[in-house]
C-alpha cells in the first residue's frame, strides 16, 4: 500500500492521499496559493506486518 503525503519545504505534513495525481494537484495548488512556501509529494510504502507467532 502506498500513501502519498504532501509536505512543505520543512517536511511538515500537510495532507495525505491514496492517489498520486490528487497529491500532486494538492501540492501544486498549495504552492500557487501560498507563494512563500513550497510543497511537494513524498511516497510512503507500507507492508503488511508479518505474523511472527505462527
Amino acid at each position: 500500500m502506498i500513501i502519498y503525503q504532501v509536505v512543505d519545504e520543512e517536511n511538515n505534513l500537510v495532507s495525505e492521499h491514496s492517489h498520486l495525481e490528487v497529491a500532486q494537484h494538492s501540492a501544486e495548488y498549495l504552492t500557487v496559493w501560498f507563494a512563500d512556501h513550497y510543497y511537494h509529494v513524498e511516497a510512503l510504502t507500507f507492508r503488511e506486518p508479518v505474523d511472527a507467532y505462527n
